[in-house]
């Protein structure tokens, strides 16, 4: 396929039915605070070594058909992404605790990627269908030229503006069945805390309102969460001032980020970046890209990651990614029985 400027993208809000789209020219964004556009953002997990993607124009709710494309119009997958083993991941991981344990850094969030068949070409029943059984994610569907196509359906927010008030949301740790506070242990309370404090500095000295940290349900996991709410006055933030924050690279975050190029074998792209609409100056609401997939011809790329710190149990932290991958596979790939 030749490069061209135009992309696509169809959307819905946590807790709302509705479909919007846009398609329309997509622009690089180079300085996100100095363009105020309407259009939708699609941002890699570090812009120093992909585009963040704008969709210029003003999305409009679907009434009719989504027309999307099928099977046959996306990209052929030619390179294959590392698949890691269960072997080298225990190694990885335990020179990651060991990293920790000598305190070069406290927390590292590591991810691996896999490759798997697909028969999907009704991208708007799958669409409809995440839309129904993750009633509290951003649902949406990506294209363009420049980035192939991507389907997710993130539970956490990065930034939300809406020209007065700006919130965001501390998100870390993962259990089944752990809707009490309870039910949480040391590992995961502290990799929470992680993400607490790091958003904390970045709003200091300013004054926010916090409510938790609380369980919520995201599909059929839970993860702990802490909302954040402040005057724009106070804090005039842009989402790279929080992203990509320690729930996405460890903490610190600058020593994560270098660590997770050097270790984890492959891009991640956008997958933990962030998307979502610009309806004006300081009106936004911004979306990490968490359980989301890179679509191709009858192939998929899944990621999955997790925090890992001093406590981390290899043998564990692969057996959750094992999980997150099943979920990804019954809830993206297999359309028939999402």
């Amino acid at each position: 396929m030749e490069k061209n400027t135009s992309g696509l993208v169809v959307y819905s809000f946590p807790g709302e039915e509705n479909f919007y789209k846009l398609s329309g020219n997509i622009v690089e964004v180079s300085d996100y605070k100095a363009d105020h556009s309407e259009g939708f953002i699609f941002a890699p997990f570090d812009n120093k070594d992909l585009p963040i993607i704008k969709i210029l124009g003003k999305a409009e709710v679907v009434t009719e058909g989504m027309n999307l494309l099928s099977n046959s119009d996306l990209f052929t997958l030619k390179d294959f992404p590392e698949e890691t083993e269960y072997d080298s991941y225990v190694t990885t991981i335990k020179e990651v605790v060991k990293k920790i344990r000598t305190g070069y850094i406290d927390k590292l969030v590591f991810s691996i990627s896999e490759v798997e068949a697909h028969s999907l070409d009704d991208f708007e029943e799958l669409l409809k269908k995440l839309r129904f059984h993750y009633p509290n994610a951003f649902v949406y569907y990506f294209y363009s030229s420049w980035t192939g196509l991507w389907i997710g359906a993130s539970p956490e927010l990065l930034l939300h503006s809406d020209g007065e008030k700006m919130e965001t949301v501390a998100l870390a740790g993962t259990l089944k069945n752990a809707s009490k506070w309870e039910n949480w242990g040391a590992k995961e309370i502290a990799e929470h805390r992680f993400v607490e404090r790091f958003i904390e500095t970045q709003l200091s000295p300013g004054i926010y309102v916090k409510k938790g940290p609380l369980p919520v349900k995201a599909g059929p996991v839970y993860h702990l969460s802490s909302h954040y709410r402040w005057s724009i006055d106070q804090f005039n933030g842009s989402p790279f001032d929080i992203h990509p924050g320690p729930a996405l690279s460890g903490y610190p975050v600058n020593e994560s980020i270098q660590l997770i190029k050097q270790m984890e074998r492959r891009p991640r792209k956008y997958y933990s970046g962030f998307l979502g609409p610009v309806n004006g100056s300081n009106v936004f609401q911004f979306f990490i890209n968490l359980r989301c997939m890179e679509v191709y011809q009858n192939k998929s790329v899944l990621y999955a990651g997790g925090g890992i710190t001093e406590d981390s149990d290899p043998a564990k932290e692969w057996a959750e990614l094992q999980y997150k991958f099943s979920t990804l596979r019954s809830k993206m790939l297999k359309a028939e029985e999402v």
